[in-house]
């Protein structure tokens, strides 16, 4: 995400997916839930929505209520179609009717319409798609589409290294990586992996296997944001945890356990998958990777860039900005961290040179305790509640998140405006907001958003 979206957009999800549809062409946008929109493009039906972790996903559909006889058909041609900005599929989707069909083009894009190409190909390769479905020629009269140039979280510096922790039931299928591959290079990343909640887009992937096996045997990178989801209980991973989507695995020479522990120290691979890897374990983790694809050295290198984030814990009363963003957010293992390494050291910064102004830690509000209110001439002005990570729910609606209720719960109880704060980010709420009025990336936070931090957390 650019500097420039990350700090000035809208924390209204549906407002920002407006705008990445509007700049790949949409009309007619209708909104249709608090992250999904309908919209035509090039007078075609179509839909976005923000998926969990955080990219947009949507579809541009070809044809609809296709019966169920002619779904053969349907799966047989979509199947010999190619574009460039997306894939095209056949879907049956269960109706009371008898027509449920449709043929679509799935689309993905970064949430971010600073990084959606201005040519985008996706409504001219759709259609091409509707003329071609419908037995007319394509229009020789249009211009030839651009190439779709896809986001790659390989071009992102990581901010933390982890390591995964898969089974037997859990490893790839060769198939499977040669269809992540393909639909990677149309900017679609749909495998996803158990992981920490700090995770972020870009971040390093060793992948390592229990069993029989005993090895990291996988690299990647993150594709998005850790997202909370609850796949039931039917499978040995599928249970209530924290999860993220993935760059396509490069499979590497194994690096055994007993490698690993050289490097890493004693470790028991069992629990949790999304174990912290300092930055100097990632690089020498690197250096033992080899490629297995005879082809594969040149991605393989751009998987293991040097980690960024800082690993080690400062003195937060001497943190300046420029160190305090560059803290690896890996590196907090709870609440307490958040609290002593950013948001100490971010009142500290922000308030800087404020007069009668002071932080109270742990401030009784009725029978409720605040983790810090910041008081002016001894009243409150703000409250800060603070989490490891922000929770979202699945539909993205802020209202349904717990830790933005309780900060507003806290607002209303004193009177004040409220800030939300987590180890990635910083939500400014005003008092009686059913959202965020704006949300900070402490990774690319600006002195100028230092400014407004001031101002929201003295209520002025």
């Amino acid at each position: 995400m650019s500097d420039v979206a990350a700090t000035l957009m809208p924390m209204d999800q549906v407002e920002l997916l407006i705008a990445c549809v509007t700049k790949l062409g949409a009309e007619d946008v209708e909104v249709t839930g608090p992250s999904h929109v309908n919209f035509t493009l090039w007078s075609i039906e179509s839909l976005a929505y923000v998926q969990d972790g955080g990219r947009l996903r949507g579809s541009v559909f070809i044809d609809l209520d296709i019966p169920k006889e002619d779904m053969p058909e349907a799966v047989e041609w979509a199947a010999h179609q190619e574009v460039g900005g997306g894939k095209v599929e056949a879907a049956w989707v269960a109706t009371d009717e008898d027509d449920g069909g449709c043929i679509r083009v799935v689309f993905e894009r970064d949430l971010d319409p600073e990084l959606i190409q201005a040519d985008d190909p996706l409504g001219q390769d759709a259609y091409n798609l509707l003329l071609s479905w419908g037995g007319e020629p394509p229009d020789l009269d249009l211009v030839p589409p651009a190439a779709l140039r896809a986001s790659d979280p390989t071009r992102i510096a990581p901010t933390n290294a982890w390591l995964l922790i898969g089974s037997d039931s859990s490893y790839p299928d060769p198939h499977d990586l040669m269809i992540d591959r393909a639909n990677a290079a149309k900017g679609l990343y749909e495998g996803f992996w158990t992981a920490a909640k700090q995770t972020e887009p870009g971040d390093l992937l060793f992948f390592y296997f229990k069993g029989d096996r005993k090895a990291i045997h996988f690299v990647a990178r993150a594709a998005d944001n850790a997202y909370f989801d609850d796949l039931g209980s039917g499978a040995e991973w599928s249970r209530r945890q924290w999860w993220a989507h993935v760059t396509p695995m490069v499979e590497i020479e194994p690096i055994a356990l007993g490698e690993l522990r050289q490097i890493t120290g004693p470790t028991v691979m069992q629990g949790r998958s999304g174990r912290y890897l300092r930055p100097e374990h990632a690089a020498r983790l690197s250096e033992l990777a080899r490629p297995i694809g005879p082809d594969d050295a040149a991605l393989l290198a751009r998987i293991l860039r040097p980690v960024v984030g800082r690993a080690d814990h400062p003195n937060p009363a001497n943190l300046d900005l420029a160190a305090w963003r560059a803290l690896a957010s890996g590196t907090f293992e709870r609440e307490a961290d958040v609290e002593r390494l950013v948001v100490e050291p971010l009142l500290r910064l922000s308030l800087h040179g404020a007069e009668d102004v002071s932080v109270v830690k742990a401030y009784p509000a009725g029978r409720r305790i605040v983790d810090y209110v910041v008081l002016r001439r001894g009243v409150p002005a703000c409250a800060i509640e603070v989490k490891l990570r922000v929770r979202r729910s699945r539909r993205g609606v802020w209202a349904e998140c717990r830790d933005f209720e309780q900060a507003c719960d806290y607002a209303r109880r004193l009177s004040v405006p409220a800030i939300l704060i987590d180890a990635l980010q910083v939500h400014l709420i005003h008092e009686g907001a059913s959202e965020p009025t704006k949300t900070l990336n402490r990774a690319v936070l600006l002195e100028a958003d230092l400014q407004t931090i001031r101002r929201h957390a003295l209520g002025l």
